[in-house]
């Protein structure tokens, strides 16, 4: 897997599992979670979609 881009380098993989478990459980929006981890709207986007820390991914390049 390769190293995340500099400017995400104050998330990790547990910031980005909270960051999916509040906004698909709806317990807060994107504005708040963004406000809450203290990034941008955008990088909880990216977060979300799975654009940068994609779990799925990582176990996938740590199994193969």
């Amino acid at each position: 897997m390769r190293k995340p881009m500099s400017k995400y380098r104050h998330m990790n993989h547990e910031k980005a599992e909270e960051i999916r478990a509040l906004f698909f459980s709806r317990q807060l929006k994107r504005k708040e979670i963004a406000q809450k981890f203290q990034v941008s709207e955008a990088t909880v986007s990216r977060v979300i979609s799975g654009l940068i820390w994609n779990v799925r991914k990582a176990h996938r390049s740590r199994a193969g």
